[in-house]
């Protein structure tokens, strides 16, 4: 009888040692399984002006057969949101479950290197030199990990600087949310069925024109008549000297609101970098005269919002949108504009 209980033991010993080793085993292969991969970027800082772009290069020390997300954060105190964008990557919204907003960029299945492009948007306000700071983390499904030294990107991005003027007309009457999504403004209208429906104010289109005093030209190739909301145009500096009459004008109208409203307009005129100013431009209402089909129809759309006036690189903008003497102009130039097409 000790005999047997002696073999049974000795068995019983070597089952149980044969299963810690394979427990052992297991252990290793599930813990190589989960090391994840390591990312790197190629820089960390830059010097920009506004209008350019810096790419960012991710390497990963080995690849890995599932995607990789990761969040490209503003955690600076100086920069907005809103003034630059991501190329290759998708802004967050409350829903995307990675925090407050920003941007995921996902690395593909199997990649080692990926790049993706943060683009600084030139626009018409005058500001000082302003740095970005960003964070890069692993974020969403976490399969990745940024190492130490990439987790930082810090950005100098000077005011863009010229001679030439922006003009900008928007209408859209957006919105932020709490988390700093946009919204669509809308206003309520019908459907074919006579159902209340959500329409968008850009289902309006304005347009900007500048036409020189002197020879009736449109003068920006119709840049800021194209459809697009906002609506954007530029004078050049090497326009000659004199003045330039700047229009905004309703081409054609949306659909029919259940009650009647007065478009929120305005238009922003920037000599870049050195004076900006944002004029509001009334009496645009929802049943407003349009001017379609070929655009600046001065008894339809058109309403002169200012002058500008040109000497060398030295400018007057005046608001004239009650000038009893622009009146007058505006009408013996109304021949002249019968035959310009916007570009649509």
């Amino acid at each position: 009888m000790k005999k047997i209980f002696r073999n049974k033991f000795l068995l019983a010993a070597a089952v149980l040692g044969v299963m810690a080793s394979c427990s052992d085993d297991d252990d290793v292969t599930l813990d190589t399984r989960s090391v994840k991969p390591v990312v790197s970027i190629d820089q960390i800082s830059a010097s920009l002006v506004e209008g350019d772009s810096m790419t960012v290069t991710i390497t990963a020390d080995k690849p890995t057969n599932t995607a990789m997300d990761f969040k490209l954060e503003l955690v600076g105190n100086e920069g907005s949101f809103r003034e630059y964008e991501v190329v290759n990557g998708v802004e967050t919204n409350q829903d995307t479950g990675a925090g407050i907003i920003g941007h995921v960029i996902t690395m593909p299945a199997y990649a080692t290197t990926y790049s993706f492009k943060i683009k600084f948007l030139k626009d018409l306000d005058v500001e000082p030199t302003e740095t970005y700071v960003f964070a890069l983390t692993s974020a969403v499904n976490g399969r990745g990990l940024v190492a130490d030294n990439s987790g930082t990107i810090t950005v100098t991005v000077a005011d863009y600087v010229s001679n030439d003027v922006g003009v900008k007309l928007t209408w859209d009457q957006n919105t932020t949310d709490y988390f700093g999504t946009n919204s669509e403004g809308t206003f309520t209208s019908t459907n074919a069925q006579g159902e209340p429906v959500e329409k968008p104010y850009t289902g309006y289109d304005f347009d900007i024109y500048i036409i020189n005093a002197a020879t009736s030209d449109e003068v920006t190739d119709y840049m800021g008549a194209t459809g697009n909301s906002p609506e954007m145009t530029v004078l050049s500096a090497d326009m000659p000297d004199g003045e330039y009459w700047i229009f905004a004008d309703l081409f054609d109208s949306g659909d029919e609101p259940i009650v009647p409203f007065t478009h929120n307009l305005t238009m922003q005129i920037s000599k870049f970098g050195n004076w900006s100013v944002t004029i509001p431009i009334e009496g645009y209402t929802s049943d407003h005269a349009t001017s379609a089909p070929d655009g600046l129809d001065l008894n339809g759309g058109a309403t002169l919002v200012a002058t500008l006036t040109k000497t060398g690189t030295t400018y007057v903008l005046t608001n004239e949108a009650g000038d009893i003497l622009a009146q007058g102009r505006f009408a013996s130039l109304a021949n002249n504009f019968k035959s310009m097409k916007s570009k649509k």
